[in-house]
């Protein structure tokens, strides 16, 4: 199994590199509801999709109404519903998959910078482009509903976001972010502070200070800068960095080959583990479903500097 999950890797990392992946041939058509493919199971799916979301604005949008009992603005509803699979596998470990749903719901008339959103697990703890990217660890089943209010102060946005995690007894969270977005001639720089107080990680702080590189029109190289403090676990501290060379293919795919670098604190800095990893992202039907294949080769002092190797697949369904 071992040496079997390191073969997709290199070969993987081989062809990515060697060919680009092009998906010419897998990517959907520009309309998928052309008369070509008319009255296939295909077309058939992707309309029971459109009116899966089309009932879902229409059920927000009468909340939106109910609770505010007349129109206040024009914008439209913009609530969403997001089922997301995820599968992973590494060596020494066995498979293992879960499933999550994530309701964005959206009432533009009853205020406008106010967000709900329900969830089957919290995305505020799986802060930084490690653990988001590469779903390492198992995603803990954390039924709940946040509350977001935005606002912008000049060209630095704000959010407060307070979740409620339904368990008994109930714990509250909450999250406070300032970011944005700095375009200059050869970089553009991205900043985002971020104040979080959490039951079980305690009270926090995560940065992020990236610097994107465009390179031409296919190709941007990125240099990942991210820390995280949090008092009730150790270590307390977390920092990533690294390399991360995003590629885009076509309208509807991009590659991503990332190497990055986790260092802790245990009364000294020190590297804890690095990962290299190639990601495909396609997205089949654009805002109707997309997935993500990601072999990745972990290296960590727990294992003595072992090289670890890891397959994610990652399959997300949007209404």
């Amino acid at each position: 199994m071992r040496s079997l999950i390191k073969y997709i890797f290199i070969l993987f990392l081989t062809f990515a590199f060697a060919t680009g992946f092009s998906p010419e041939s897998l990517a959907a058509p520009a309309n998928p509801l052309s008369n070509d493919s008319k009255g296939s199971l295909e077309q058939d799916l992707i309309r029971g999709n459109i009116s899966v979301s089309e009932w879902i604005d229409s059920a927000a949008e009468d909340l939106d109404l109910f609770l505010t009992g007349r129109k206040l603005t024009k914008k439209s509803n913009k609530t969403s519903v997001r089922i997301e699979n995820s599968t992973q596998s590494s060596e020494g470990r066995r498979p293992e998959n879960a499933t999550h749903i994530n309701v964005n719901l959206r009432l533009p008339n009853v205020e406008e910078y106010f967000q709900v959103m329900f969830s089957s697990y919290d995305d505020q703890k799986e802060r930084g482009m490690r653990r988001r990217y590469l779903h390492q660890q198992r995603r803990k089943e954390n039924f709940g509903a946040s509350v977001g209010v935005f606002k912008s102060i000049g060209k630095v946005k704000t959010r407060f976001q307070p979740r409620i995690e339904l368990r008994d007894p109930l714990k509250i969270g909450h999250s406070l972010s300032f970011e944005t977005l700095m375009d200059a001639r050869f970089v553009v720089i991205y900043p985002r502070h971020e104040f979080f107080a959490d039951p079980d990680r305690g009270t926090g702080t995560f940065d992020i200070f990236n610097l994107t590189f465009p390179i031409n029109r296919k190709f941007s190289l990125t240099q990942v800068n991210e820390a995280e403090y949090a008092d009730k676990v150790l270590p307390h501290f977390r920092g990533t960095n690294g390399l991360s060379l995003n590629h885009v293919v076509n309208d509807l795919a991009f590659l991503t080959y990332s190497a990055l670098f986790e260092s802790i604190d245990e009364g000294r800095y020190r590297l804890d583990s690095y990962d290299f990893a190639v990601g495909w992202n396609h997205s089949i039907y654009r805002r109707i479903l997309s997935y993500q294949a990601i072999p990745h080769w972990n290296f960590s002092k727990g294992r003595r500097w072992k090289g670890e190797a890891g397959f994610v697949f990652n399959l997300f369904l949007d209404f």
